[in-house]
């Protein structure tokens, strides 16, 4: 396949034409199919490529002229990759869109594949994005933007049990039985909120086995756990990151378990408010039934839910926006299910880099 495009792409607001979000594309097309791959950037102003997902694949679609050929959709999340720090490792997920409401399902299940896969589908190795530079650069120039950041995080120790049961696991192994408990109860699954006690009843009757069945699940949490109190307790509430990162690397954890100790404590938040989450919510599930009787928690990461973005505004217009860090791009490590794309394209607003 011949690549027709490498670049980033303006997804306006239907109304007023307006920057809604911005995705770095790279299009492979012959004379009978195509391969799109849809990447979320840095300074994207907007919602992440799942949230828009049909409304850039119809766009594209028309851009394109794709008509009737075979496409094939893929979303890529660019992980970090600093020089000399804990990387977080690049997602590429296959999504296909089908019927007159564009239904989205994913192939794999909602699981991460390999870059691989994806050069095997164009019969060639998978082009790269620009460097970091390049692509911010790029990205501004359209109509991207980096948000101003609010004050440095703060992480607390509490109980484990402080973690309220998930909601609506759209991705867990149980999330079919989920839903019919829920419907048993006489309640709607879909629901935006399914009281506390009712999930709790769900989760209290699934078994070890059961919990070992999710991915999630089979990182060593109740090691993780205590590692992470551990450097509350000894570098103070108030974490640094390049300190941070310092500490982690040198725990006796495995690469994949340092990953997601990282990820509790400034790469991705656990965030949730009163008895709902907002996100990281099976990363939660597995400090619940880890055993673990501490975890800690990011109060900054918490206050997101008064700050999150929605179409380019802030709920709270006296609390300073969010704001999207830099990262690099496509490290060339493949792809592994230490930890999942946040629902959003903007970083947490209480995680500062200090």
């Amino acid at each position: 396949m011949k690549l027709i495009l490498n670049e980033p792409v303006v997804l306006p607001w239907p109304q007023s034409g307006e920057v809604q979000a911005v995705f770095w594309i790279r299009i492979y097309r012959n004379a009978h199919s195509a391969v799109v791959i849809i990447a979320d950037v840095p300074a994207n102003p907007g919602p992440s490529p799942d949230t828009v997902g049909m409304e850039i694949v119809t766009q594209l679609a028309h851009d394109y002229e794709f008509g009737d050929l075979n496409v094939r959709w893929f979303i890529c999340y660019p992980g970090k990759h600093p020089p000399g720090r804990l990387l977080s490792i690049t997602k590429y997920y296959e999504v296909r869109f089908s019927g007159a409401q564009m239904r989205r399902t994913y192939p794999s299940g909602f699981g991460e594949i390999l870059r691989s896969e994806i050069s095997a589908a164009i019969g060639r190795p998978l082009d790269l994005m620009p460097s970091h530079e390049q692509v911010l650069e790029r990205v501004f120039a359209v109509g991207g933007r980096l948000k101003r950041p609010a004050q440095t995080a703060r992480c607390i120790v509490l109980p484990a049990r402080s973690i309220p049961p998930p909601i609506r696991p759209s991705k867990c192994a149980h999330r079919e039985d989920f839903n019919r408990f829920i419907q048993a109860q006489g309640l709607n699954p879909k629901a935006s909120s399914i009281p506390a006690n009712v999930r709790e009843q769900f989760y209290s009757q699934l078994t070890e086995a059961d919990y070992q069945a999710c991915s999630y699940h089979q990182a060593e949490w109740h090691a993780i756990a205590a590692e992470a109190v551990r450097i509350v307790r000894t570098m103070g509430e108030y974490l640094r990151d390049w300190k941070v990162e310092r500490v982690v690397e040198a725990t006796s954890l495995s690469d994949t378990d340092r990953r997601w100790l990282l990820s509790l404590l400034q790469d991705n938040p656990i965030r949730w408010s009163g008895h709902d989450f907002i996100d990281g919510q099976h990363r939660g599930c597995a400090l619940r039934s880890c055993g673990a009787p501490l975890i800690v928690r990011s109060l900054a990461a918490a206050l997101c839910c008064c700050t999150k973005i929605r179409k380019g505004r802030s709920h709270d217009r006296n609390r300073p926006l969010s704001w999207v860090e830099l990262w690099g791009f496509e490290p060339q490590t493949s792809s592994m299910p230490w930890r999942r794309a946040t629902n959003c394209a903007i970083a947490p607003c209480g995680r500062v880099r200090a």
